[in-house]
């Protein structure tokens, strides 16, 4: 199973959640079309939680506001999902990153990626099991 784990903080910019979760769908529907994946959409909680989604089925409404508390967000996937399920975190990392290190340190046999769509990163993290991918220098953020 992978989860995408969605920052819908204020600072996220709804265009990009919908653009990134349309080619989310696109890519697993050529992965494996009978492939379903699951969303979190999370700021200072739990903002939507949507399971079973088939690729090309309509894009779910993500609502957008609020502030940001992403490791909370991790926290829920641990409790909420085993160790088969890959996470996705999708942010612009404007949160705080030692507390994501503290999470994500504890998460002792979990897959866990994070795609960065900010701009800035004010702190630098040596990650123990995310897997860091950095987007906005590929023209994702503001175009």
């Amino acid at each position: 199973k992978i989860v995408f784990l969605i920052d819908v903080s204020g600072s996220m910019d709804t265009r990009l959640i919908k653009r990134v979760l349309k080619t989310i769908s696109y890519d697993l529907y050529k992965l494996n079309r009978s492939l379903k994946y699951d969303i979190i959409a999370w700021n200072t909680g739990l903002s939507q939680h949507l399971r079973d989604i088939k690729p090309k089925e309509q894009l779910p409404n993500i609502r957008v506001g609020g502030g940001t508390e992403m490791a909370d967000g991790m926290v829920y996937f641990k409790e909420n999902y085993d160790k088969n399920a890959i996470l996705v975190l999708i942010s612009d990392f404007e949160d705080s990153l030692s507390r994501w290190h503290e999470v994500e340190d504890s998460m002792v046999g979990y897959e866990i990626y994070a795609w960065n769509y900010g701009r800035y990163t004010n702190e630098k993290i040596n990650w123990t099991r995310l897997k860091q991918r950095d987007f906005s220098d590929y023209g994702y953020v503001d175009d």
